[in-house]
């Protein structure tokens, strides 16, 4: 402001020298004629500036105020159209000032000091309106004149008033949330706190002002914070949680949110933390959102700069010929530096800036331009500028422009204030109101997002409506008394009535405040309901626990280690004698702890002790631990040394790890079962492959011995022959069976079995005659509960199992013995542990108990593995007899047991899932005649040309029309020229597609195309997809002419 005074006092005093001048060249009258050339061209550039000045020049009377000059801009201010107007209006300054007063107090400056720079006050122009004006005058005492400069600075003043108002709002806001609000710069030193953290923390202001943010966190948080506050740099965080330090020394946990302040380019300037005490809400749900508070200074409005241009080189460029103190000011430079330069050096940015193209066409057009408020930046300075350009006579370019930094930072102040705390209000995580007259009068998006009402169901009726009745007169009576200024609490707590029906506890703070222009009373409620329970779960947790922290395990004590090679305990606790059942006597307590370690440790825990005397380092220690009464256990001990005048002091804890060990045993229990797991699915994959192969072959001789039986009659002697051959397929389908059985392909759960019906058709069979017959000094017991459960799977496979176990419980025993058979049914409340897990649940159990010579550990691991045996060579079978039992419990979804000591015999127990169904009726034989062929066309796709053949020749005979194809590309291609009533289709074959998809392929041709589904192995997944996309029934191989013929039938019947 000194500064542009100075300015505009410049320009009077230059209209001052010049009269003088004038005066002096009149008194030569030998250089009169050149003076008076001279005194026009100066009098012509000052009088243009003069005029073409968007600040008001003036010159009145002192005594009476009259106004004798004026530029246009005065004009203008004062609210005429031009100066003539003004003049003519014998326009009296004195009478314009709203009070009268100011100008009296200017006058009495000019009086003392000859001059008044930066005067302000309220004018009235010509139509009765009030402006600000700032006034710049100086006396010229000869004349009685006032000389001087004029600005309109009303839009400044109501932008100051403004500002100044919505800042006082906000910060009574910000110092009534019930929060810390901290701001800091970008090093954490903080700049601002609200009132609130001075009450919570007992500092002063001046105490905590300018420390920095990391000095009040607890050192174990204050890493943490530091890198919580990189992170913010990048991305929002959320609330964390830091133990802040009071005045007083107390440590109170806080819920902090952080946030980065940023310009409008997104340039971090400072951080803001909101922290919330915790202390007493720990797990309240909501928290305040962040919110900030800054403050904007506005700069003085500047005055006017006048820069002075010649054209050169044809109006290419500009130099600079003169510039007064205001654009010195403005452009942070003096004016020798610059004077002789040409503009684009001077000001680089003037072209980008837009006012080179405007001196161009004023000075080639001599039309004066303004150019509106734009924005300049190079690398010296930048700002706001508005330019008025025009020529004078002399060729020369005028540009009058003024700094506006100041008015438009003010205008984007005022906004980014009005936005800022809007945003808060209207995003902050708890509900703000204002009450008044018994109604809400005016509330944020919370309030209806916490109660369910919307803004004008809430508005409508009065605010006890939304209170649990047994609160209302307590909230009203606060209401009420607040109003009228009394003392009472400003936080409390009630209960909302939400609009689904719902409770929740609500906390409210509140103040009293002045809403247009009556009480009411700000309030800010926080949804508690999730507190309350916290706190209550709290106090049930506080009470559970204080009696465990007394009892934790482990035990403390501090030993000593001195140079001269003494040794012993300074310390133990009773919680340590107790866990090591030593008597409570210090002194005897390590010779008799050492005593106590297993033998096979000892060495190595003196040789521990050794180690950390002599280096001075950590000691660690874990072993094997016998109490006196004989109990086992496993310790650890740890202790750090502490270097004394003397010797060592070592501080540490002793732990049971007893659990820990057997957790460790544990898992090394069960990755050994996963690796027999993964070894048993392994060899598994191998069995399926070869059996998938031996089924092919096996299919083929089946097939054509049944054709061939078919055609031979009855008496002749190749027709036994021919039997033979399919006993020895049927003994081969069993091995493959088995094989499936190994890879986990064989078993089809379907058939509700009684398993008493098993053993006891299990007795009946030549392999249990064989079995007993082979082993006479064993004897066969049969326990079976009558009552047992029904379970889902496969006759066949557990036949198979009962006769292996049964061999190998007969085997185990060496002369005289007894195998026993026993059903029972088993409930697991909870899982058990064996060789295998068993989960809870209703449990059909079957056990296989000898009295053998048992099996040593060693041997239980790899009993299931195939091939595995200690049976002697050649007369056994195949060796995979326990792994086809283990195959075939997990294909049942069942669990196996196995306990055996040397000497006393081995129990195998099966676990299968029990059911509630019952057994559907057996199954009778079909006459051929109900699945013989009418003649219909089929199409068989297999990729063995055996299995083809077999089943085409089966087929014909049932007198169908067969077609047949060696892949599922064949089958497309076929059924693209060719319909079938029906296919056969192998799920398996490669190389190229396989059945699922070439199904998929001939669906797009024959939408409704009807087809029967046959493989090897049993039923899959991808099966399943066939049948859900329309196919029908499964056969699985080898081909049977029942079996096919029946499913093609009911298939080609089915609609």
């Amino acid at each position: 402001m000194k500064d542009q005074a100075k300015t505009k006092q410049t320009l009077i005093g230059e209209l001052a020298s010049l009269r003088k001048r004038i005066a002096q060249l009149e008194q030569s009258e030998s250089e009169r004629k050149r003076a008076e050339e001279k005194l026009k061209a100066a009098e012509a550039t000052y009088r243009n500036i003069f005029m073409n000045s968007q600040t008001g020049l003036f010159r009145t009377e002192i005594s009476t105020g009259l106004m004798i000059e004026a530029n246009d801009s005065m004009a203008r201010f004062a609210g005429f159209k031009n100066r003539e107007e003004l003049l003519s209006s014998h326009f009296n300054i004195a009478e314009r000032y709203i009070d009268p007063e100011a100008r009296k107090r200017m006058l009495a400056i000019i009086n003392q000091q000859g001059y008044c720079d930066n005067y302000e006050a309220l004018f009235r122009r010509n139509d009765g309106s009030v402006i600000w004006i700032r006034l710049s005058t100086k006396l010229i005492p000869d004349k009685g004149w006032l000389e001087g400069v004029a600005e309109d600075i009303t839009l400044r003043k109501n932008a100051q008033d403004a500002l100044q108002e919505n800042e006082e709002i906000y910060t009574r806001l910000i110092n009534t949330i019930p929060d810390i609000i901290i701001r800091m710069d970008l090093d954490g030193k903080i700049l601002f706190v609200n009132d609130n953290t001075l009450q919570f923390s007992g500092y002063l202001r001046e105490e905590i002002l300018g420390r920095n943010m990391i000095n009040f966190i607890v050192p174990e948080d204050q890493s943490r914070a530091i890198q919580n506050t990189f992170l913010m740099m990048e991305r929002r965080l959320g609330p964390q949680e830091y133990r802040l330090i009071m005045k007083d020394g107390r440590v109170i946990p806080f819920e902090v949110n952080g946030d980065v302040l940023r310009n409008e380019d997104q340039t971090p300037f400072g951080l803001v933390n909101v922290c919330r005490d915790i202390s007493e809400r720990k797990q309240a749900k909501e928290a305040l959102r962040t919110s900030e508070n800054r403050y904007h200074k506005l700069f003085e409005h500047m005055g006017s700069g006048v820069a002075i241009y010649e054209a050169v080189e044809d109006g290419t460029d500009f130099v600079i010929r003169d510039f007064n103190a205001a654009a010195e000011r403005m452009e942070k430079i003096q004016k020798e530096e610059i004077l002789g330069k040409r503009v684009t050096e001077a000001f680089p940015a003037v072209s980008h800036f837009g006012l080179f193209s405007v001196f161009q066409r004023v000075w080639k057009t001599g039309n004066s331009e303004d150019h509106d408020i734009s924005f300049y930046q190079d690398n010296r300075i930048s700002g706001w500028r508005e330019n008025h350009v025009y020529k004078l006579p002399s060729g020369e370019i005028v540009a009058v422009y003024d700094d506006v930094t100041a008015r438009r930072q003010a205008e984007c102040a005022l906004q980014e204030s009005e936005e800022k705390y809007r945003t808060l209000f209207e995003n902050a995580g708890e509900a703000i109101f204002v009450a008044q007259n018994g109604r809400l009068v005016f509330l944020n998006p919370m309030t209806t997002q916490i109660t369910g009402y919307s803004g004008e169901e809430i508005a409508s009726r009065p605010f006890v409506d939304f209170i649990h009745t047994d609160d209302r007169a307590m909230v009203i009576d606060r209401h009420t008394r607040r109003l009228r200024s009394e003392e009472i609490p400003r936080s409390y707590t009630f209960r909302v009535l939400c609009k689904n029906g719902c409770l929740l506890w609500a906390q409210l703070d509140t103040i009293l405040i002045n809403w247009q222009g009556k009480p009411a009373t700000l309030n800010f409620m926080t949804d508690i309901t999730e507190r309350r329970k916290a706190e209550e779960n709290l106090r049930f947790s506080e009470e559970k626990f204080r009696g465990i922290a007394s009892n934790l395990p482990g035990g403390v004590f501090q030993f000593f280690a001195r140079h001269n090679g003494d040794m012993g305990l300074n310390y133990v606790s009773e919680n340590a004698l107790d866990l090591l059942g030593l008597p409570h006597d210090p002194e005897q307590f390590f010779p008799k702890f050492a005593a106590c370690i297993a033998p096979e440790d000892r060495e190595r825990f003196f040789e521990s002790i050794n180690e950390a005397i002599r280096s001075v380092s950590r000691w660690s220690f874990e072993g094997r631990y016998i109490k006196p009464t004989g109990k086992e256990m496993y310790l650890r001990g740890i202790s750090a040394p502490i270097e004394i005048e003397d010797g060592l002091i070592f501080n540490g804890v002793i732990l049971d790890i007893t659990d820990r060990k057997q957790a460790e045993a544990e898992k090394r229990r069960l990755e050994e079962r996963l690796r027999r797991a993964e070894k048993m699915e392994a060899l598994g994959q191998l069995a399926g492959g070869v059996a998938h192969d031996l089924n092919n072959v096996l299919g083929v001789l089946s097939g054509y011995s049944e054709l061939l039986l078919a055609e031979i009659p009855e008496g002749q002697k190749s027709r036994r022959h021919v039997e033979k051959i399919l006993q020895s397929t049927e003994k081969g389908a069993a091995i493959i069976q088995d094989l499936l059985t190994l890879a986990r392909r064989g078993v089809i759960l379907e058939e509700i079995i009684q398993v008493n019906a098993i053993v006891s058709g299990f007795a009946k069979t030549p392999a249990f005659e064989s079995i007993r017959d082979y082993h006479p000094g064993v004897s066969f017991r049969v326990e079976c509960n009558p009552n047992l459960l029904n379970i889902k799977g496969s006759p066949v496979h557990l036949e198979k199992t009962l006769m292996n176990l049964v061999s190998n419980a007969a085997e185990a025993i060496s002369g005289e013995g007894e195998v026993t058979i026993r059903t029972e049914n088993r409930y697991l409340d909870k899982a058990i542990v064996g060789y295998d897990e068993v989960r809870e649940g209703n449990y059909a159990v079957l056990s296989v108990s000898d009295t053998g010579a048992g099996i040593s550990a060693e041997h239980r691991e790899k009993i299931f593995e195939p091939f595995y045996t200690k049976k002697t060579m050649g007369r056994s079978g195949t060796g995979l007899g326990l792994t086809i039992v283990w195959g075939t419990v997990k294909d049942h979804n069942g669990y196996i047991d196995v306990s055996s000591r040397m000497g006393e015999g081995t129990t195998f127990t099966l676990y299968f899932p029990a059911t509630r169904e019952e057994p559907a009726a057996p199954p009778q034989q079909t006459p051929v005649e109900r699945y013989m062929g009418r003649g219909e066309t089929v199409l068989v796709v297999d990729d063995i040309a055996e299995q083809r053949d077999v089943a085409s020749g089966m087929l014909t005979k049932l007198g169908y029309r067969v077609h047949s194809v060696s892949s599922g590309e064949e089958a497309v291609e076929h059924l693209k020229e060719n319909r079938a009533d029906i296919l056969i289709l192998d799920m398996i074959m490669a190389p190229g597609m396989d059945g699922m998809e070439a199904y998929r392929r001939i669906l797009e041709i024959h939408p409704k195309q009807k087809t029967i589904l046959v493989s090897g192995f049993s039923e899959t997944d991808r099966v399943r997809k066939a049948q859900l996309l329309g196919a029908g029934a499964y056969v699985k191989k080898p081909y049977v002419m029942e079996t096919i013929g029946i499913a093609i039938r009911k298939e080609l019947e089915r609609c």
